[in-house]
């Protein structure tokens, strides 16, 4: 079977505070591991929670443009 690789990048342990990771590529990647563990629901997550991280992928996203 050729089956499509798959790779993934996976943090043992997330930040208390993701804006404070120094490298973007690094925190982009966190964030979307949260967005995936979020929407999976292997991280339970609460309404405040959901519009905070929200917030950093608009944060990210307004970086990348710059």
């Amino acid at each position: 079977m050729d089956l499509p690789w798959e790779f993934s990048f996976e943090v043992k342990f997330y930040p208390t505070t993701p804006t404070t990771i120094v490298d973007d590529h690094a925190r982009y990647y966190v964030f979307l591991q949260l967005r995936r563990d979020i929407l999976t629901g292997r991280l339970p997550a609460t309404a405040d929670t959901h519009a905070l991280h929200g917030s950093f992928v608009v944060e990210m996203k307004i970086m990348c443009i710059y």
